[in-house]
């Protein structure tokens, strides 16, 4: 079987699965198939909380779903940490803050091929993903959809501080109940778009 992770609780970070570095090993982890679900942290990444520069993530097929915490409902990567998106789920998780899906910050990478992430809500920022002064993030491909934001910024995909690049992901109904930006809002950020570069001194709002 593929495994499932459940039902499981952090006072600290990581609902599901903490993820750090020890010394000089880094960690590379492969997603491919297990199911986390129903975790609860809290502090931040109530599936998963990875952290500490050189460690790695990719997802390649599974569920994170149903998960809740602070930041980040289902995956938090924090401080030069790769997460990559290739296939999956990352559905119906809850975060109080920012990063319903996902929240990645302090120069880590998210790179999205393809998978899903719908279904998240997020109390003030970016219901599907929230990067916030992370390093890069592309967006190449999969689907950000059906995400809610209470309040802030954003219900699918919220950049602050962050290199973007937007080439093929398909962000699709997602809802703002008090805030700017259904689709995705881009702040402070040098983004591109399809291939075209451009500087965004405040914010672009698309919806």
């Amino acid at each position: 079987g593929k495994g499932i992770i459940s039902e499981n609780v952090s006072n600290g970070g990581g609902g599901g699965i903490y993820v750090t570095r020890t010394g000089s090993i880094c960690a590379n982890v492969i997603i491919d198939g297990t199911q986390i679900i129903k975790n609860t942290s809290a502090g931040s990444g109530g599936g998963i909380f990875m952290y500490m520069n050189g460690n790695a993530i990719t997802m390649k097929s599974g569920k994170i779903n149903n998960n809740k915490a602070k930041d980040g409902g289902g995956v938090v990567s924090q401080r030069e940490v790769t997460f990559t998106l290739e296939g999956g789920e990352i559905c119906n998780n809850t975060a109080v803050n920012g990063g319903g899906g996902y929240y990645a910050s302090i120069d880590s990478t998210f790179i999205m091929n393809g998978g899903s992430i719908s279904g998240n809500y997020a109390g003030k920022s970016g219901g599907g993903v929230t990067c916030l002064r992370a390093d890069l993030v592309k967006l190449n491909g999969g689907n950000i959809s059906y995400n809610t934001t209470e309040t802030g910024s954003s219900a699918g995909v919220n950049i602050n501080g962050t290199y973007a690049e937007m080439n093929g992901t398909w962000v699709t109904n997602n809802k703002t109940k008090d805030a700017s930006g259904g689709g995705v809002m881009v702040q402070s950020t040098t983004a591109k778009v399809d291939g075209v570069s451009t500087r965004f001194a405040g914010r672009l709002v698309m919806t």
